[in-house]
């Protein structure tokens, strides 16, 4: 007797409805970022939990990883928890480049600079002279007022050029 050719019938639904569900809990995250994007700077604590909310991020596609990334060292920093550790922030940067996206790569580069001087180590000021290129090309003054203030900072700290630091401190009160 020949069996009926029913079998692949419930493997082909069972990858259709994991498709759907992959394709909705992808909705669901990209809408915790946009939330989590609109809350940071005013409302960090529930941006935090928007970004908590996201599970199994290294199963996102690319750009939510990056994103996600993003938002979770900005939050941190923001909510005063330690970044040091967070070192995909370059990759973020890097990836956000690559895209073109030029206030997240800025964002990025600043918080990549964060990440590094936290650490004590001397890429913090290429990564905010990055930043500042970027920066210039973006309509976030405080951005560019962080980003000008750092670098005059860590001249003033970390390497005692005075002259160079005075400048970007002066700079930096136009924008903040």
């Amino acid at each position: 007797m020949k069996r009926p050719f029913l079998a692949p019938l419930p493997v082909i639904l069972l990858c259709a409805a994991l498709c759907i569900a992959c394709i909705q809990s992808h909705r669901e995250v990209a809408r915790l970022l946009v939330q989590a994007e609109a809350l940071m700077e005013a409302y960090p604590d529930s941006a935090r939990q928007c970004i908590e909310a996201i599970q199994h991020t290294s199963d996102l596609p690319e750009d939510y990883r990056m994103r996600y990334c993003l938002l979770s060292v900005y939050i941190k920093a923001k909510t005063g928890s330690d970044i040091s550790n967070d070192t995909l922030i370059v990759e973020a940067k890097n990836y956000f480049l690559q895209q073109k996206d030029f206030p997240r790569a800025a964002l990025a580069a600043f918080y990549s600079g964060r990440v590094w001087q936290y650490r004590g180590d001397n890429r913090a000021l290429q990564a905010y002279l990055e930043a500042g290129e970027w920066v210039e090309h973006i309509a976030d003054s405080l951005l560019k007022g962080r980003v000008v203030r750092n670098i005059g900072l860590l001249y003033y700290d970390s390497w005692a050029d005075y002259q160079s630091a005075i400048p970007h401190l002066k700079n930096s009160r136009r924008y903040i």
